[in-house]
């Protein structure tokens, strides 16, 4: 359950998240206004020119599995 999570969680901050540790300031929408009166949120969205928007073919596999976690379903 997500009580099981809390410990792992409260590891990770802003800096070290793998989607928001390059910038979390530019990756979040701003918000105002109140929920009763109405509320308004933007975000900025930049999109890379198709020259820039390439990926890399992947390396080799993977390598092989770990352990799963102490108090694991079925341990």
């Amino acid at each position: 359950g997500y009580s099981n999570s809390v410990g792992n969680l409260s590891k990770v901050s802003l800096d070290s998240d793998n989607v928001f540790g390059d910038g979390w300031d530019a990756e979040l929408a701003t918000v105002s206004g109140e929920p009763a009166t109405g509320m308004t949120i933007s975000i900025t969205i930049g999109v890379a020119e198709k020259s820039a928007n390439t990926q890399s073919a992947p390396s080799g596999p993977g390598g092989g599995g770990g352990q799963p976690p102490a108090g694991a379903p079925g341990r």
